[in-house]
């Protein structure tokens, strides 16, 4: 079975048993259709999860295209 064919849940433990930095919440949403409400309350559910050890915090579209040395121009700053 491919990733692609896997349910969410199964994609979610597996990742998360594999990776120890990683941790899974579980949010109940509203089934209102608000374009993109959904995805900006799951980020901010997961920020308020934070410890203090990071440096950045960013929430990206997968349609985007980032210059290669965002991060260090980025970090220069901070």
């Amino acid at each position: 079975m491919t990733i692609l064919q896997m349910q969410p849940e199964t994609i979610i433990n597996r990742f998360t048993a594999e990776n120890e930095w990683l941790d899974s919440i579980e949010i109940k949403s509203s089934p209102a259709h608000v374009p993109g409400s959904k995805v900006i309350n799951a980020f901010y559910k997961g920020v308020i999860t934070l410890d203090d050890h990071y440096d950045i915090i960013c929430k990206f579209d997968a349609d985007i295209i980032l210059p290669r040395q965002l991060y260090r121009t980025i970090n220069r700053y901070v």
